[in-house]
């Protein structure tokens, strides 16, 4: 009862920070690409915790919206990256070339569709963290505070759910641990969105 409390209310955790810039958003420039492209990555996970419920409750099973979701939001946080000019152009959109590919070709050749794109899952997840961790090493200097914890927490959330889904078969073959790593992930996930929801509110309290 306490894990599925605590699930719901981390699925509905990022409605907190589009709430919070619905308040503000006559102080913040929302014209600004970087703010943009980030309150559409936010509004897409919103809206994939919402299918993710009808689906479970429907067919018992989420893996199709899954598989897009991560695979959209990839392909937005690639995106994201190029506002910060520290990664040649031709490097993201070979980055998302490959994403891509690799989506398709998997979502192809897997015998189940209702099966997660475990590889092209994993590719996506350690891409952005390559390419986070490089604009975060080589270009804080020429970055703004809030896109700099943005980019700072985007990377942290992609390390800690690649080694979940790295061991996901090791935690589903204890019961214990699957319901620890469940609360834990699921407390994880709703401090990301605390976080965003702190740097949103910093932001617009930065140019009063």
């Amino acid at each position: 009862m306490f894990s599925n409390t605590i699930y719901y209310i981390a699925l509905a955790a990022p409605l907190l920070p589009l709430f919070i810039f619905a308040i503000c958003r006559n102080k913040i420039a929302t014209g600004t690409p970087f703010l943009s492209v980030f309150l559409s990555l936010i509004a897409v996970d919103s809206l994939t915790n919402i299918l993710n419920v009808v689906m479970d409750e429907s067919m018992g099973n989420v893996m199709i919206i899954v598989n897009f979701s991560v695979f959209i939001q990839s392909l937005l946080i690639v995106y994201l990256y190029k506002f910060f000019n520290t990664i040649h152009n031709k490097i993201l959109i070979s980055t998302v070339i490959l994403i891509a590919m690799s989506f398709v070709v998997e979502s192809i050749l897997k015998t189940k569709l209702l099966e997660p794109n475990t590889l092209s899952i994993i590719f996506s997840h350690t891409s952005i963290i390559i390419l986070g961790w490089y604009i975060l090493y080589n270009g804080y200097r020429n970055t703004s505070h809030f896109q700099f914890q943005v980019t700072a927490i985007i990377v942290l959330f992609n390390i800690v759910f690649l080694i979940k889904l790295l061991f996901q078969e090791k935690i589903n073959d204890s019961i214990q641990l699957f319901d620890f790593v469940f609360i834990t992930s699921s407390l994880f996930y709703l401090g990301v969105y605390l976080s965003f929801s702190r740097s949103i509110w910093l932001l617009q309290k930065n140019l009063d």
